[in-house]
């Protein structure tokens, strides 16, 4: 015979809208909403508030919107503290809410926490990166940015060429080719640190 695994009984969402400075943090049932600086600190504070407010850490249901960068350090602080989290895809939640008029933060946060209390029972907990996994992306993310303005200098350097009579003196096309050489070096660097 199957054994049926129990439940999890939550007691309390904790909707949490991420942006690059700030986290508003909403406790559904409570109707409870603060802000908190997007820091280590800034996420002690708020385990400080929810403990105040709710009584204990156990049993809540943590959700919020990936949102790139911004959120990585919120998903390995609950991860770290063991905490049952959801990072949930965007268009998700806006599908589920509909269109909105006059949203703010603070609406953001209580239509997250409204959204992980009405679907508690299909959500399951999401794991967060590795962080040599997020080194890796920070690092490909950097390159491809040099490479980028690299490739814009060298278009501009073509173009540069056309008008130049001199090419020894000229003071624009000089910079512009120390800019990429500087570039290029950056993206070696940037290779050789993804290698080892």
């Amino acid at each position: 015979m199957e054994k049926i695994t129990e439940q999890k009984r939550f007691t309390e969402s904790v909707g949490i809208d991420v942006s690059k400075l700030t986290i508003d943090v909403f406790l559904y049932n409570k109707k409870s909403h603060r802000q908190f600086a997007n820091t280590p600190k800034g996420f002690l504070l708020m385990q400080k508030w929810i403990t105040f407010e709710v009584g204990s850490l156990n049993d809540l249901i943590y959700c919020f919107e990936h949102t790139g960068w911004y959120c990585i350090l919120l998903s390995h602080f609950l991860h770290e503290q063991s905490l049952f989290y959801c990072c949930i895809n965007p268009l998700e939640l806006k599908r589920s809410m509909g269109f909105k008029r006059g949203k703010t933060d603070k609406t953001d946060s209580y239509e997250i926490a409204r959204f992980s209390w009405l679907r508690k029972e299909e959500l399951n907990p999401s794991v967060p990166m590795s962080l040599k996994l997020i080194e890796l992306q920070r690092l490909m993310s950097v390159r491809e940015q040099f490479v980028k303005q690299c490739t814009a200098l060298k278009n501009l350097e073509k173009g540069l060429l056309v008008t130049i009579e001199k090419l020894t003196s000229d003071i624009g096309l000089k910079l512009i080719r120390q800019s990429i050489q500087q570039l290029e070096h950056q993206v070696s660097k940037v290779e050789r640190r993804w290698k080892n």
